[in-house]
């Protein structure tokens, strides 16, 4: 008599490490799961980006980005094409690295770096990025946090990132993910972005929640400013230059011009017909402040009465000279002035 156990599915299994539960089933993405089970289950056989790709119905650069995540996770090695289990590897490595006589040192990265943008320490490696996050329970905790924020999956790339942002640049978990949601918000979520603006909080010493919402309410006024004043100089949608933005945060938030005041410098800058219209607007309203003339009424009286003087000046004159425009100030002397403003 013959016995036969049927198991059903069960009946054909595959091995699966025992790491991508205890580390990294949190730690990756569902894409790069889907990889290495699919490579697990194909073991032995020749497969292809294109035709992993079909099968999974992904793009074949997520399939890569999926075998370098393993590959640095050490769960794979690599040979050219040749992928293979990496667990041998790994144990001699751990032999040698951690003897048994010593006790085990945890690998940190050296906090103690100079505020400079010239010196940034440099991202740290994926493979490195990878070990450390998923040994270390706080890491994995920030990942998960910045994946939901993101609202989508880590690259190993992002991994860098935020090991980078904790533990170089020393960014709590907190500020970090308000970074990280503002800019979620602001629809720029790509990496490079992401660590510009890390880089740029790190310089401004930025590491509390405190300071972050103030530097963030600073960011959000500046952007509410910039787009009025898009609407009020009739600027359409091209961006505002560094410097014109600096002229800008002088007008509205050292000199406190109301948006009638700009408009009415817009106004004469026009009928000037000058070209370079925010450098000539942007003296007229130094010589404004400078003068205390903060309304339009204020500006107004001021004209009147230097118009009337110039016109006692002209009939003293045996042969009186016309001038340019009758304006507050004459073009050349407007033109003149523009030569002290750099990078006009």
């Amino acid at each position: 008599m013959r016995y036969h156990l049927s198991l059903g599915a069960w009946d054909r299994v595959f091995a699966v490490p025992s790491d991508l539960v205890d580390k990294h089933i949190i730690l990756a993405s569902g894409s790069q799961i889907k990889v290495l089970l699919y490579f697990l289950r194909h073991a032995g056989e020749n497969l292809e980006e294109q035709a992993i790709a079909k099968a999974l119905k992904m793009k074949p650069e997520t399939v890569q980005e999926g075998l370098e995540y393993w590959v640095a996770a050490r769960l794979l090695d690599r040979a050219g094409a040749l992928y293979h289990p990496a667990e041998e590897m790994q144990k001699v490595e751990e032999t040698v690295t951690s003897p048994v006589s010593q006790p085990a040192v945890p690998n940190r990265m050296p906090l103690a770096v100079s505020r400079n943008k010239h010196t940034l320490p440099p991202l740290p490696g994926q493979e490195e990025a990878v070990r450390r996050i998923a040994s270390d329970k706080d890491l994995q905790n920030c990942c998960q946090q910045t994946e939901k924020i993101l609202s989508r999956p880590l690259t190993p790339t992002d991994l860098r990132l935020i090991l980078w942002c904790r533990e170089m640049l020393s960014l709590p978990e907190d500020v970090l993910c308000l970074l990280f949601y503002y800019y979620r918000r602001l629809g720029k979520t790509d990496t490079a972005i992401l660590k510009e603006a890390a880089a740029d909080w790190w310089e401004r010493e930025i590491n509390t929640y405190a300071a972050a919402e103030g530097y963030l309410s600073e960011l959000e006024r500046s952007r509410e400013t910039e787009a009025r004043m898009k609407k009020l100089l009739e600027w359409g949608e091209k961006s505002f230059t560094q410097k014109q933005k600096e002229m800008i945060h002088l007008w509205t938030e050292v000199w406190k011009f109301s948006d009638g005041v700009i408009l009415l410098a817009l106004q004469k800058a026009k009928d000037a017909e000058v070209k370079i219209l925010l450098p000539y607007m942007h003296k007229m309203l130094q010589n404004w402040y400078e003068r205390k003339l903060f309304t339009p009424e204020a500006i107004e009286a001021a004209d009147n009465t230097f118009r009337a003087e110039k016109e006692k000046a002209v009939r003293r004159k045996a042969t009186p000279k016309e001038t340019k425009k009758n304006t507050s100030y004459a073009l050349s002397d407007i033109e003149s002035m523009l030569d002290d403003i750099p990078g006009k």
